[in-house]
C-alpha cells in the first residue's frame, strides 16, 4: 500500500509491505521510503514519522497526508 509516491508534491515514495521471510516465526509488516539513492526501512510507523519528519527539515517535500494517514494508523494500532 502505498503512502504517497515521488510527484511534483513528493520526494518521497512511501509504502507499507510485508517481508517475505517470517522473523521468529511469524510475517511483519515493515514501511519503506524511496529516497535520495537509496531506500529506509522502518520497523514501526513511528520510525517512518520520524523519518519523514527528518526530509521535512531537509527540505524535501513531504505530503502532508502521508504524515496525517500514518499518525492515524498509529493512533488506532
Amino acid at each position: 500500500m502505498s503512502y504517497c509516491r515521488m510527484s511534483g508534491d513528493s520526494d518521497v515514495y512511501v509504502i507499507a509491505s510485508t517481508t517475505l521471510q517470517p522473523i521468529g516465526g511469524k510475517a511483519r509488516q515493515i514501511w519503506v521510503c524511496y529516497c535520495e539513492a537509496e531506500s529506509y526501512v522502518a520497523d514501526t510507523r513511528k520510525q517512518m514519522l520520524n523519518h519523514l519528519e527528518y526530509h521535512k527539515r531537509k527540505g524535501d517535500r513531504v505530503p502532508d497526508y502521508a504524515i496525517e494517514r500514518l499518525k492515524k494508523e498509529e493512533s488506532e494500532a
